[in-house]
């Protein structure tokens, strides 16, 4: 696990300075924030789950909901979050924004605050080379799931985006913040964190939007949820 990723909250204080943004603790400048607490419902957020067989699909479920956080965390009030069996080691839970409002076709650096968790039904059994795996980033389009075939000549439902080739690696889109494995059970902590030392670079579409991702890389055997507690977002021109 890296340092980006902390077992206890972050607050910062944030003031809004001539259209600018301003993290007063952090000492964070940005053109545009997004600031996101769930407690009036998603704010625009989805949720799916990718990397599943093609031939699976009929099988695969999957729950979104907005409900109060779990009762053991170290943050109250309601979180979104996503559940859904993983039984055959390999599924992706991801979440999706939409921001628009930004400038047309400009590249911007984003940086992501987070207050998330990840719970299991029971006490995880990992074995070497499986975990949990915290994946975060942006893109110009729209995240959709598409049909793509492995090595193994078989059809999966993946993400039009790239999130890494395995579970531990950062992709062109994505980038991988660290595992979260160790903080997963029937009763999770609170993963508090950023990525303010990844560079994630997003150019924008024709009408200044772009799309943010958040995910979990999973190879662990487990109904899993991903929730999301709190995410702030910075956006620097570059």
């Amino acid at each position: 696990m890296t340092g980006r990723i902390l077992g206890t909250v972050v607050l910062t204080s944030l003031l809004l300075l001539g259209g600018c943004a301003f993290d007063e603790e952090l000492g964070i400048k940005a053109d545009y924030i997004s600031i996101f607490d769930f407690e009036s419902g998603s704010q625009g957020w989805k949720g799916g789950i990718a990397d599943y067989p093609v031939k699976s699909r009929d099988s695969i479920k999957y729950v979104v909901d907005n409900l109060y956080l779990p009762s053991n965390m170290l943050v109250e009030g309601n979180g979104l979050k996503i559940t859904a069996e993983n039984h055959h080691r390999d599924l992706f839970y991801y979440f999706v924004h939409n921001v628009t409002d930004l400038k047309p076709k400009t590249r911007y650096e984003i940086d992501f605050e987070f207050l998330l968790y990840v719970e299991v039904n029971n006490d995880i059994k990992k074995k070497a080379g499986e975990g949990m795996y915290l994946k975060i980033g942006g893109v110009d389009h729209e995240p959709m799931l598409v049909t793509k075939t492995m090595d193994n000549k078989q059809e999966y439902m993946v993400l039009n985006i790239d999130k890494g080739d395995t579970n531990i690696d950062d992709g062109k889109d994505l980038v991988m913040v660290g595992d979260v494995t160790s903080f997963a059970g029937p009763s999770p902590e609170v993963i508090s964190g950023n990525t303010f030392d990844k560079a994630i670079l997003v150019k924008t579409d024709a009408n200044g939007a772009l799309w943010l991702v958040v995910g979990v890389d999973s190879g662990i055997d487990a109904e899993l949820t991903f929730g999301l507690a709190a995410i702030t977002v910075y956006y620097k021109e570059r």
